[in-house]
């Protein structure tokens, strides 16, 4: 089956997304020493995203409502990206389950409405590629990186909320969001 250009570029142009985020986490974050296995699952992890996505280039036609739904929400992911690297650039963040804490609470820019945005313009990016093709393989490889991204989520607060700005994170913690902004500020379920 013959793959159509803008098919083909659509499906570059999502790959690329992932390795963008994984080299622009290089410039960003403060790395460790060594490979360990947190970077390894890391890399890994969007290594997954940019294969489904290539995957995509050679299959049979996408439909093209759901192609503009995956590009608009690939774009999406990558200014949220840009967004929230741009307010932390300088603010020695570690990377994803390092257990260590910035060397202060960052509420500026996209922190200002999710407490992770990062990780959801991950998320994003993944939800993208199923949306795409939504195929088995897709799927699984986003429930994976949910799960992943998600406990990341938990472990660096749960770090957050021992380390030495504590109650200014719990006061943070109680009027944003995990992933998404909160709609409800006042007895909105916690997450």
């Amino acid at each position: 089956m013959t793959t159509s250009i803008p098919q083909l570029l659509l499906a570059v142009g999502l790959a690329l997304a992932f390795i963008h985020f994984l080299y622009a986490a290089m410039r960003t974050f403060v790395l460790p020493d060594a490979m360990d296995g947190a970077s390894q699952l890391s890399q890994l992890s969007f290594m997954s995203g940019a294969a489904v996505a290539l995957m995509n280039a050679t299959a049979v036609r996408v439909v093209p409502g759901n192609a503009i739904a995956a590009g608009v929400l690939m774009l999406v992911a990558v200014a949220l990206y840009e967004w929230a690297r741009g307010t932390i650039r300088g603010r020695r963040f570690h990377i994803i389950y390092s257990d260590r804490v910035p060397e202060a609470l960052c509420t500026d820019g996209p922190y200002r409405y999710v407490r992770h945005p990062l990780y959801a313009s991950y998320i994003t990016a993944f939800v993208a590629v199923f949306v795409l093709r939504p195929t088995v393989l897709a799927a699984v490889v986003l429930v994976l990186n949910l799960v992943f991204f998600t406990y990341g989520a938990v472990r660096d607060e749960r770090a957050l909320q021992s380390g030495p700005f504590a109650a200014d994170y719990a006061a943070y913690k109680a009027r944003v969001g995990r992933f998404f902004p909160r709609l409800l500020r006042k007895g909105s379920p916690r997450d």
